[in-house]
């Protein structure tokens, strides 16, 4: 019976956790500062490091709940996770793509050049969820570097509910629409990576609440 007991709970476990994920952080939209039409910050094709990711999304997921008539009892409702990321650049700062796999965060994104300053970003992470992002490169130089720019972004909260086995899941989606901002921070003479912090902030209109998401990435990128 225990034997029994043991894959049923185990079962139950991962299916929180994957449901508890949150969209990750794209780590491809390096590529960025890589452009030889500039003095590129960085040089490197290949980049690995640690990621993370916070959204305090509290009362977005309580209004979410009330409309979906679900559970208002929210899983990761901060939102949190963290994983490690491996990353790949053409030489010349024109593509690049990423792969990201932690706690309560599985995804793969891409980022191309459209012209000049300007690139494309998207993400797939687990759950369906995903981003779209416009971004234009402000700045680059040996030490930083900035990007601001236009994101969609589809993020899907978990809330728990009753099941046979006692532990359960219902889920409901969220779009919205908003500004994204990012800045690179590097050693005097560092070109494999550095420190990049990001940020989005926008607004969903089916719930009309702000959704905010912070990020911070350390490694080679």
């Amino acid at each position: 019976m225990i034997c029994r007991v043991k894959p049923i709970l185990a079962l139950g476990v991962l299916l929180i956790a994957t449901s508890g994920c949150v969209s990750h952080t794209p780590v491809s939209e390096s590529a960025m500062f890589h452009d030889r039409a500039t003095y590129p910050s960085h040089q490197n094709t290949m980049g690995v490091g640690v990621t993370g990711t916070y959204s305090p999304t509290q009362h977005l997921a309580r209004d979410v709940a009330t409309d979906e008539n679900l559970s208002r009892e929210p899983v990761n409702p901060s939102r949190f996770s963290g994983g490690l990321y491996l990353a790949g650049f053409d030489s010349a700062g024109r593509y690049g793509a990423g792969l990201t796999l932690g706690l309560f965060t599985v995804g793969v994104d891409a980022t191309t050049q459209l012209w000049r300053r300007n690139y494309l970003t998207v993400s797939l992470s687990a759950l369906k969820q995903g981003q779209i992002i416009l971004q234009h490169r402000t700045y680059n130089s040996p030490r930083l570097g900035a990007a601001v720019g236009l994101g969609y972004r589809y993020d899907t909260l978990a809330f728990k509910s009753p099941s046979p086995i006692g532990i359960g899941v219902s889920e409901a989606g969220v779009h919205s629409l908003g500004m994204r901002a990012l800045s690179i921070i590097r050693a005097q003479g560092d070109t494999r990576g550095g420190i990049k912090v990001s940020a989005y902030a926008g607004y969903a209109p089916t719930v009309h609440r702000p959704m905010v998401t912070l990020t911070l990435t350390v490694g080679a990128f």
